[in-house]
């Protein structure tokens, strides 16, 4: 029943925000208020490497670090026991996603977020999940939608 409610707006939208395409987040009326944008692949490397990931990892795909992900999840709210620690402040949630199939996912176990930095086949993405104590970096198609977190310039 958790993931279901988490994809209800009426349930979730406070809590979790909304999921937006990558189009959204390269479009040039902006998601972000003046004085903030969305966080570049480089800019969300930057923050990895200040919560300790090794320099050796911060460019590889797929899961990487060691409790990067433990330090940016909130303290509540994760699935499985997957609660994180958030010494970072971040307090990442696990809204899940919307496939480009329409249909929302993972709500309660894993939280995405886009980055404004493209690449060959898509775009760049960090994601958090109740079952991993590190962070995820991939490439994603475009179409999925996924949360967005704004930094002040």
């Amino acid at each position: 029943m958790w993931g279901r409610l988490a994809c209800d707006p009426l349930q979730s939208e406070a809590e979790y925000g909304h999921l937006y395409n990558w189009h959204a987040v390269i479009d040039p009326r902006g998601l972000c208020p003046d004085g903030w944008h969305v966080p570049s692949d480089e800019e969300w490397m930057i923050l990895e490497l200040a919560l300790g990931m090794d320099e050796l990892q911060v460019d590889n795909s797929g899961w990487r670090g060691s409790d990067q992900g433990m330090q940016m999840k909130a303290e509540f709210g994760w699935s499985n026991e997957g609660n994180g620690t958030n010494v970072s402040g971040f307090r990442g949630l696990p809204g899940g996603y919307r496939g480009i199939s329409g249909y929302f996912y993972g709500a309660g176990s894993r939280g995405d977020w886009w980055t404004s930095s493209p690449d060959s086949s898509g775009a760049w993405s960090r994601q958090l999940s109740s079952n991993y104590t590190d962070f995820f970096r991939g490439s994603i198609t475009p179409q999925d939608g996924f949360s967005v977190r704004c930094i002040q310039d």
